[in-house]
């Protein structure tokens, strides 16, 4: 009997955490974006964040969402993860179709691009790096502008350790130098030495 109802309040919290986070969604998005999957762990709720599109299919997006379970509140996204998650959907829909997601004027979406620049920044350099913030430069063929960051466990995140560009109209990268990419390289392996004395002092 006890443990029966112990599961049953542990999915009441869960509930009413998503309720919240579905509540927070709704407000700063739309009600077609959903918090799903909900797992607690170290006093927070995470939950999936999907997008319900007109043919009431969930689509991914990409991001998650927390709540604190002691403060009963959202751990609130920045506006630039807010302008991600507007723009992801639409991006993984294209990308099932083998498209690019543009906007009305025609031009690939800021969180497209900045997909295409981290796809870019791992295959060349590798997976601990990406692309992060994205402002339009208004060149004469415009381009999406991102900073360049390297993240890993043991020395956290590092950035910005450069720029990379997309066109807006292709999509395509502005690729950068062999001596671009060994300098990022050098400063990142720098760093690492040094997290490394630091941490054996």
């Amino acid at each position: 009997m006890e443990i029966t109802t112990a599961v049953i309040a542990t999915t009441e919290t869960e509930i009413d955490a998503q309720a919240m986070a579905n509540q927070y969604l709704a407000t700063i998005l739309d009600t077609n974006y959903r918090a799903v999957n909900g797992f607690f762990a170290n006093g927070y709720w995470y939950f999936l964040i999907r997008y319900q599109n007109a043919a009431q299919e969930l689509i991914g997006t990409g991001a998650k969402l927390v709540i604190d379970a002691q403060k009963q509140a959202v751990i609130p996204l920045s506006i630039d993860q807010i302008q991600d998650l507007s723009e992801s959907p639409f991006v993984f829909m294209g990308q099932a179709q083998d498209t690019l997601a543009r906007d009305k004027h025609g031009c690939v979406l800021r969180y497209q691009a900045k997909r295409i620049a981290t796809a870019y920044l791992r295959e060349h350099l590798s997976m601990h790096f990406s692309a992060s913030g994205g402002i339009l430069a208004p060149l004469h063929r415009p381009l999406w502008q991102f900073s360049i960051r390297f993240q890993m466990t043991r020395v956290g995140e590092l950035g910005p350790l450069g720029m990379i560009g997309v066109d807006t109209q292709s999509g395509k990268v502005m690729p950068l130098r062999n001596p671009q990419l060994q300098q990022i390289r050098q400063r990142v392996d720098a760093i690492i030495q040094h997290c490394k004395l630091a941490s054996a002092t």
